[in-house]
């Protein structure tokens, strides 16, 4: 996303609101469409509030996650799920069902030919010489 502190509002706002979209598809990890944007300021000598800031219209958000739906949901590539369930499967010592089908799909890839493998994978194939 390039966020960095030099990022305009208009920049960080996309980002964030970017960033609640794909964790709303996190289960179970607090962050879900019930949950809110809150865009704050510098707490100036006027303010009297505890929090100083906006929470942006609902149709605005609505707004934003329809863009993002359309041409900024990040698809996570093949070769990173890969990489990503073998490290929870070494560090865990187990991989769930849904984390073996997506490994599947990722390596059998289009004909399940040229899939790189990240280089902490076992290597299942054999020499042409092996018997299986």
């Amino acid at each position: 996303m390039g966020q960095s502190r030099d990022s305009t509002l208009a920049d960080t706002i996309y980002n964030v609101a970017a960033a609640k979209f794909s964790a709303e598809h996190s289960n179970g990890l607090g962050v879900g469409r019930h949950t809110s944007i809150h865009i704050s300021r510098k707490r100036t000598e006027e303010d009297t509030d505890k929090t100083v800031g906006v929470l942006p219209p609902e149709e605005d958000v609505e707004f934003l996650r329809k863009i993002w739906e359309e041409h900024g949901r990040p698809r996570i590539p093949d070769a990173a799920i890969t990489a990503t369930v073998d490290m929870v499967s070494r560090l865990t010592g187990s991989k769930s069902v849904r984390e073996m089908i997506a490994v599947i799909g990722a390596r059998m890839g289009p004909a399940g030919v040229g899939e790189e493998k990240h280089p902490a994978t076992p290597s299942t194939s054999h020499s042409s010489g092996d018997q299986q």
